[in-house]
């Protein structure tokens, strides 16, 4: 599904981290585990294509992602990719569902509040539809961001330090909750981080 061929980025001419060959599979989950400055985010944020390597290639099943430019690219990345960083982003003017709603908007598809609030429930958080961002705690924030992820039913859903503020308890929900969710799309799911408390929850671990 993921193919990644001699993949390397620089920074003000310091090399951030250099992949020659990492192949991912449909339906696989992924920790990219590595201590802070190891590059993680960055990597993430280039498979999203929000932002262009330095060199290399990537194949997203049979598309070169990083030829895609443009309005082309930001088409293909609503359609197939749900990204939940490590700062919500939320719209803060807008209500939690419209938050969600405004995905299909941007990925010209046909708006879905079914599903919205479909979403919303499994995370436990529908009673939260109608508030704005700013009147929901840190926990409620990164679930309605992980609802928003998967408003499209996304192949491939990235995740940027999910954890780090979270406890324990929390820590270990959210990851069995990105396994879950992944596991019901057949979608491929790649989280990224240094919190080594959830490494023994994945048996693919890319050590960056």
């Amino acid at each position: 599904m993921l193919k990644i061929r001699n993949l390397s980025h620089f920074y003000q001419e310091k090399q951030v981290f250099s992949i020659s060959n990492w192949e991912i599979h449909k339906g696989e989950n992924w920790l990219i585990l590595g201590k802070s400055g190891s590059g993680k985010s960055t990597l993430l944020h280039i498979l999203a294509g929000l932002l262009s390597p330095t060199q290399g290639q990537i194949f997203f099943q049979d598309t070169e992602f990083t030829q895609l430019k443009g309005e082309k690219l930001d088409l293909f990345r609503a359609q197939n990719i749900g990204f939940v960083f490590q700062k919500s982003h939320l719209v803060q003017t807008l209500s939690v569902l419209d938050n969600l709603l405004l995905v299909p908007f941007l990925a010209k598809e046909k708006s879905n509040k079914e599903k919205a609030e479909n979403l919303l429930s499994k995370l436990n958080v529908l009673h939260k539809k109608k508030d704005l961002p700013k009147n929901l705690s840190q926990g409620e924030q990164q679930r309605i961001s992980i609802a928003r992820a998967l408003m499209l039913s996304p192949k491939l859903i990235l995740a940027d330090e999910p954890t780090a503020s979270l406890d324990d308890e929390n820590a270990q929900e959210v990851i069995a909750l990105f396994k879950q969710v992944s596991q019901e799309l057949n979608a491929t799911l790649l989280i990224a981080t240094h919190d080594q408390r959830i490494k023994n929850q994945f048996s693919n671990i890319f050590q960056m």
